[in-house]
């Protein structure tokens, strides 16, 4: 299992699922797991107090850890290296299943990163809309920024509601600005928030990716009351 951290988000992927990917962990109880881990940026740590370990992750660097969840239950990924401003929002869930009941979710709409069902045949994926709100939630952006459609109330980060009268003040196209402000955000920077702070999705994110969560943000600044 792969467990890759950055600012502000942790996401896990399983390999022997074809290679499923989700922001909250989930471990089948009483087996051993070994998380194969790795940092995308900057210095982090993966904690989860009831496991009793800690794993300190560095970009270019991948230690393992040994687990074996005895307990079925919700628990907190916490990171404990100070790792920018949105450090205290760096966390996400830790469930540990019953072997079945992981195993059922593990197989459930199992598909590799090139969108292909495993067996063959094409997987059509989430609507673009769909797919943009779980991509705002998974890269951490629901802890930084306010977004009544994402109900998200973040404030490290400027209140994207009103990312209509941030274009207008930088002089751009609503979706314009919003692809800046996702693949190079210190472009233009919102007075009373400082640069550096938000990371350059542009390297991390695929092209249809960025395109997706523009199309979301538009969409969601767009709706009419």
């Amino acid at each position: 299992m792969n467990v890759t951290a950055q600012q502000f988000a942790w996401s896990f992927t399983y390999p022997s699922y074809g290679n499923k990917t989700s922001d909250i962990l989930r471990l089948p109880v009483n087996r051993s797991v070994v998380l194969h881990m790795t940092s995308k940026d900057v210095a982090h740590s993966f904690w989860v107090p009831e496991f009793s370990q800690k794993q300190d992750l560095l970009p270019g660097i991948h230690p393992t850890l040994h687990i074996t969840p005895d307990r079925v239950g919700t628990y907190t990924v916490v990171c404990t290296e100070l790792c920018g401003l949105g450090h205290a929002l760096m966390r996400t869930q830790s469930i540990v299943m019953p072997q079945r009941a992981f195993a059922n979710w593990a197989k459930s709409g199992q598909a590799g990163q090139n969108g292909q069902q495993q067996g063959g045949g094409n997987a059509a994926g989430p609507p673009t809309g769909q797919q943009g709100l779980i991509l705002f939630n998974q890269q951490g952006c629901n802890g930084c920024h306010t977004l009544k459609a994402a109900s998200a109330s973040g404030t490290t980060g400027p209140d994207l509601d009103r990312l209509p009268a941030y274009a207008s003040t930088a002089g751009k196209p609503l979706t314009a600005f919003i692809r800046q402000s996702i693949v190079t955000p210190n472009a233009y920077v919102e007075k009373g928030f400082p640069k550096g702070v938000m990371p350059d999705f542009g390297k991390t994110l695929s092209t249809a990716e960025v395109g997706a969560l523009v199309d979301f943000l538009a969409a969601s600044v767009n709706k009419k009351p």
